[in-house]
């Protein structure tokens, strides 16, 4: 995969399409299946109009927050006991404005590479209830783009296509079938992640099984990694650990910024 564009020509170019399609996400959404809450399962974007997202909105405050120093576990405590309601209108922002980055992001490398966009994998999740939904986003640029993760009864965890056989995991959600077609990492050109919280660092904490930083870090290094994420769900600093894999950029319902890593 080429280099990544300048972040500003992406949020720039992002500027002029996504209010038009503030509507999209909520089209056609597929199953949100339950699963249990808890760190002893698989750890499963937005921008209304597509900025930076300026400090000031990026910082949750709420008098009880735990400080940095305070513990993962504290974290997830505090977290599942405040976990906000995201809204439809949020939803859509966040379609809205991943699936213009996406077409910005198809361009670049259209012309960095010249490989045509249904060759570039897109890493993403299938929500849970309290989670930031991203089928609508699936829906809008075609779900065989996408890839998703299974949970095999041991290792870590495996991709597959998203247009793949499904069946229900333990704890409720859809995931592919044993058999189906496996995929490499290598073929993986943008995740797009999910996370408990974030902070503006681009630390993401998760729900504590480590799946996912174990994933990430067998992507490719210049895979772009998007925390998805609403703007009550960031931090200005949340604990953090040397195996913690960093985003490369932070997507919300009021914009998208790209972090320095």
């Amino acid at each position: 995969m080429g280099a990544l564009p300048n972040p500003s020509r992406l949020i720039a170019a992002a500027q002029t399409t996504s209010a038009e399609r503030l509507s999209l996400g909520g089209q056609a959404t597929r199953e949100r299946c339950e699963r249990e809450p808890g760190p002893a399962r698989e750890e499963a974007g937005n921008f209304a109009s597509p900025r930076t997202l300026q400090t000031a909105h990026m910082v949750a405050t709420v008098t009880d927050t735990p400080s940095p120093a305070s513990s993962k576990v504290a974290w997830r405590s505090w977290l599942r006991r405040r976990q906000p309601v995201i809204s439809d209108a949020t939803a859509a922002a966040v379609v809205a404005g991943l699936q213009t980055f996406i077409e910005t992001l198809d361009r670049h490398l259209a012309t960095d590479s010249g490989s045509p966009a249904a060759a570039r994998l897109i890493l993403f999740y299938r929500a849970m209830p309290n989670e930031l939904s991203l089928d609508g986003l699936a829906d809008a640029v075609g779900w065989q783009r996408f890839a998703v993760t299974r949970t095999p009864p041991s290792g870590p965890l495996t991709l597959h296509p998203a247009t793949g056989a499904m069946e229900r995991h333990r704890y409720g959600f859809p995931h592919p079938t044993a058999d189906a077609f496996e995929l490499q990492p290598r073929h993986i050109s943008l995740a797009l992640v999910p996370g408990m919280a974030f902070d503006r660092h681009g630390t993401r904490l998760g729900h504590g099984a480590g799946y996912y930083d174990e994933l990430l870090a067998r992507l490719p290094g210049d895979c772009p990694r998007v925390g998805v994420t609403c703007r009550d769900l960031l931090f200005d600093q949340l604990p953090s650990e040397p195996h913690d894999v960093p985003m490369t950029h932070l997507a919300t319902e009021h914009g998208i910024t790209a972090l320095a890593t």
